[in-house]
């Protein structure tokens, strides 16, 4: 079974931080930590109950890079595997279609495919979208 577990970005004091519990509310979803402030906590928001959202969620993969680090949603990670690259490409950890994706972020669009049909010895994570907005640029998502 994998794991489940979040960790959080807060807007304001531009930090991340590891998710102790999550609320399902009637307004959205609110994220605390243990022993540390997590903004409002709001990490959702719908029309009908317009909150601050200072949070930002990302789900664990249940993976692990080649250098045993947890792979996230947001993770910013170079791929190399011979299959399905001819050189190492920068690439963005999301969700969609139902599964976590390895999107690549550079102008070939070369790479978007499931992350468990990778290896994850082929993955190294540099870094994520919010703590190092740097690695993004020159990509197609600027």
């Amino acid at each position: 079974m994998r794991t489940i577990k979040f960790r959080a970005w807060n807007k304001q004091d531009k930090t991340m931080n590891d998710v102790s519990y999550l609320s399902f509310l009637q307004g959205g979803i609110k994220a605390d930590g243990a022993g540390y402030y997590l903004g409002n906590g709001w990490a959702t928001c719908n029309e009908r109950f317009n909150h601050d959202c200072d949070v930002k969620l990302m789900q664990f993969t249940g993976l692990v890079d080649k250098n045993g680090e947890e792979i996230y949603e947001g993770d910013v990670v170079i791929t190399n595997q011979p299959t399905y690259d001819d050189e190492p490409t920068k690439n963005i950890i999301t969700f969609s279609r139902g599964a976590f994706i390895i999107q690549d972020c550079g102008v070939n669009e070369k790479l978007d495919i499931p992350l468990y049909e990778y290896g994850s010895e082929y993955i190294e994570i540099i870094g994520n979208i919010y703590e190092n907005p740097e690695l993004l640029l020159g990509t197609h998502d600027e």
